[in-house]
């Protein structure tokens, strides 16, 4: 059964998922493929239209898309609150971010370093490997050029 033969109210992204591109543009259509969820399946929850309190936890690029998601979920939830929009609120309860990337420009010269010289004493390359990554990180059109 369709969304149209389940007499479905939710909203529903139309932008192509190859054109999600960004973190930002992520969140959005995250946030729209639970609020399909929820009105499409109001079986799983009786309790469907009151308020939902999750909790994301992220790991490694989740230092940059568990922020965009929680900014984004947070501005929707403001609009839903004050009538301008329609939907239902998720409001995070809490937002974990476990090694995650929050400045590449920092963290990333230290990716070789931890490729060979880490403390559980594997050297997952090789020096002349480890030597490139050194200096791909720093060359014209590298890691951080930009």
């Amino acid at each position: 059964m369709n969304a149209t033969q389940a007499n479905v109210t939710g909203r529903y992204p139309v932008v192509d998922a190859t054109l999600l591109d960004t973190t930002d543009l992520a969140a959005v259509a995250a946030y729209h493929v639970l609020q399909a969820f929820i009105s499409a399946l109001p079986q799983l929850d009786a309790k469907v239209g009151q308020k939902k309190q999750f909790n994301l936890w992220t790991e490694s690029y989740g230092g940059h898309y568990g922020p965009s998601f929680y900014n984004y979920f947070y501005d929707q939830n403001l609009k839903i609150a004050n009538g301008s929009m329609s939907g239902y609120e998720l409001n995070f309860n809490s937002l974990g971010i476990g090694n995650g990337i929050i400045d590449e420009h920092t963290q990333a010269p230290y990716y070789p370093e931890f490729a060979v010289n880490n403390t559980y004493g594997i050297k997952a390359v090789n020096d002349t490997v480890y030597s490139y990554m050194k200096f791909a990180c720093n060359m014209i059109n590298g890691c951080l050029d930009y």
